[in-house]
């Protein structure tokens, strides 16, 4: 896995890393102090996994 970005651009802030999880990230908000987690898909580090193709059974269900 790729590492999180040190500072983050998110919600018109800015935020830097504190400390990564094995789920998610801790950043802390350079304006206020506040510290907020990210998970990996909201920085955008993990992609979408599409569901397999199933071809549709005789005439057009879809079995499972």
């Amino acid at each position: 896995m790729k590492n999180a970005p040190m500072i983050l651009k998110a919600n018109n802030r800015k935020y830097i890393l504190e400390k990564m999880y094995s789920n998610y990230a801790l950043y802390t908000n350079l304006d206020n102090g506040i510290k907020e987690c990210f998970n990996f898909h909201e920085l955008e580090m993990l992609e979408e996994m599409a569901e397999p193709y199933k071809p549709a059974y005789k005439g057009g269900e879809i079995m499972c």
